[in-house]
């Protein structure tokens, strides 16, 4: 190898892009205008009025690994595929996880255990996608949701940043983003901590010039603070805009006070309890959230509100569970019914008709009233606030029948659908969680 060896290349293999935003910014929308898109859809946020090819709605692993198999070993036209989205990838990765391993939840295994496990599966879809990008020239892609998180950066002060709503170990899609991409990131950000570092010895420079213009503060309260447990006496309990009371309208030495406001009206209060409390035989309240999975459950309360803002209407939900582990835990589901968002409509009466076929609701609909007390399997998953603030919680994904239909179900056609959408609803009747089975990208080259 020597200097004469050297060439000038020029990069010939197709992008992988990665969009993240927040809901209804129009991530689906962008990558429909890529050139002859496939999408893989692991969640319904298509809008109104959009035509997209797609396999349909994805529910399961063994059914996004065959539809990425298809697209890799037959003659198609397609020249990107998009996935939509990562983080409903991963709620349907831990959901068939869970399933096939018999755990109540990811974190069953303890110590971060599950994610480890789940990485294999997140790798076989990378390397499939990597395989249609290099053997096909496919463009990849992937649509996710931002959330807000904190980051505490040791070259720099803690900052808050936009970052991808999947678990860590599974950003930022298991390798599919350039690490120069990051590098880059992480140095601007440490420009801005060491500019934030300047600005701070800078304050600190000019708090010995500030303190000689400061006036010497002084102790407000000049009568002795009473020591704890020391009771202050009946001279010393008044309320805020009444007149104290002598000493002996004092009620025994019960730490009851009298107080006679201006007004003449008597007040009593006291320490004392009407009745013991004893912490060690209550029961607190459980704030725990409920494993990912499938559960039995039905909606006890319904009603029609309007949003604080006032825009539209929703359908207020109250679930509960009726059997299991969890049996009596409550959830609350809101489902938007009128709103000035076409798109935000349009999702809500999707979720809505869901719920009527779960129900076997085929009438026409004027009462929220006929959906009470009638069980359901709903899909549970957790969802994050996107703005970092409020902690995760429950999010109802799917609302589906009791009971399971044994028969086939008709496969309407669909003119933009490709030929591969048959192996793919053909192997939602096996449904197998785990990477199984031989594939095109795992053949030895």
């Amino acid at each position: 190898m020597n200097l004469a060896d050297i060439r000038k290349f020029t990069a010939q293999l197709a992008p992988r892009i990665l969009i993240h935003g927040s809901e209804g910014v129009g991530k689906t929308t962008i990558a429909s205008k890529f050139p002859t898109p496939i999408f893989l859809q692991t969640e319904d946020g298509c809008p109104s009025g959009l035509e997209i090819n797609s396999f349909g709605l994805i529910d399961n692993f063994a059914d996004l690994r065959s539809a990425i198999g298809a697209l890799a070993s037959e003659q198609h036209h397609y020249q990107t595929v998009v996935i939509d989205s990562l983080d409903a990838t991963e709620e349907l990765i831990w959901h068939d996880a869970c399933r096939s391993q018999g755990w109540s939840s990811i974190e069953s295994p303890g110590y971060g255990k599950g994610y480890v496990i789940i990485e294999s599966w997140w790798i076989d879809i990378v390397k499939g996608l990597e395989f249609l990008r290099r053997r096909l020239g496919m463009t990849v892609v992937l649509l996710a949701h931002s959330a807000i998180e904190t980051i505490n950066d040791p070259r720099a002060v803690s900052y808050t940043s936009y970052q991808l709503r999947q678990h860590k170990r599974a950003r930022p899609g298991a390798g599919l983003v350039r690490r120069d991409r990051l590098l880059r990131a992480g140095l601007a950000r440490a420009e801005r901590g060491n500019r934030l570092r300047q600005e701070t010895e800078s304050r600190r420079r000019r708090l010995p010039a500030l303190a000689a213009f400061r006036r010497p503060a002084k102790l407000r309260r000049k009568k002795q603070i009473r020591a704890a447990g020391q009771d202050a006496g009946a001279e010393g309990f008044q309320l805020r805009g009444a007149r104290s009371v002598p000493a002996t309208a004092a009620v025994g030495g019960d730490h009851r006070r009298q107080t006679q406001t201006e007004t003449g009206r008597r007040l009593t209060m006291t320490t004392e309890f009407p009745e013991t409390f004893d912490p060690e035989t209550q029961e607190g309240n459980a704030w725990e959230l409920l494993p990912v999975g499938e559960y039995v459950a039905q909606i006890v309360e319904a009603s029609i509100q309007p949003p604080k803002s006032g825009d539209g209407c929703y359908l207020a939900l109250t679930w509960k569970i009726v059997v299991g582990e969890f049996k009596d835990r409550q959830l609350w589901q809101r489902i938007t019914f009128v709103h000035s968002s076409e798109q935000a409509q349009t999702i809500g009466r999707k979720t809505l008709k869901d719920l009527c076929d779960a129900l076997g609701v085929n009438e026409q609909v004027k009462d929220a009233e006929v959906f009470l007390f009638k069980p359901v399997r709903i899909r549970l998953g957790i969802e994050r606030d996107k703005q970092g603030v409020y902690p995760d919680k429950n999010r109802i994904s799917r609302i589906l029948p009791l009971e399971a239909k044994s028969e086939e179900p008709e496969q309407p056609e669909q003119p933009a659908k490709p030929v591969a959408a048959t192996k793919v609803a053909s192997a939602a009747k096996t449904s197998k969680p785990a990477p199984a089975g031989p594939a095109p990208w795992h053949a030895k080259r």
